[in-house]
């Protein structure tokens, strides 16, 4: 069953545009297009590496399902607000109060149709969990 939803979403993207059918995310940046370890003069934060925030980025499109509801670059849709900017509702968002966010999940939120299941309703690792929270918080700070 979730062979044929991951097919289905895949499909999805396709259509819309999201997905090249070269596979490339657009928007998800690789490591030679991200100018790590700061984010605009900002030191990374303890314990996170360029290398975890690359791997961060793999996951946030493919198999944390973020990209579905946050979009390209955290640029937000319609069910799922931005990640790219400062703004943040639930957290402060610092890498810990993001890893905290994913691996618990918006039950109520404030600005998105539905909630946040938790790990996004996929089944990362904590390892996993890290990375994305890392990602994300390279994409509020500029990256």
């Amino acid at each position: 069953m979730r062979t044929n939803l991951m097919r289905g979403l895949l499909v999805a993207l396709l259509v819309t545009g999201v997905v090249h059918v070269s596979g490339e995310w657009p928007g998800v940046a690789s490591a030679e297009a991200a100018p790590y370890p700061t984010a605009q003069g900002q030191e990374l934060p303890e314990g996170v590496t360029p290398e975890m925030i690359e791997a961060g980025a793999a996951v946030y499109a493919d198999a944390g399902l973020c990209m579905t509801c946050h979009g390209a670059e955290g640029a937000g849709t319609p069910i799922g607000p931005p990640l790219n900017d400062t703004d943040w509702v639930h957290i402060d968002g610092s890498f810990e109060s993001l890893v905290q966010v994913i691996d618990e999940g918006v039950m109520e939120p404030v600005d998105a149709p539905t909630p946040m299941l938790p790990r996004g309703g996929s089944g990362i690792s904590d390892e996993d969990v890290e990375a994305v929270a890392a990602y994300v918080w390279s994409l509020s700070r500029g990256e």
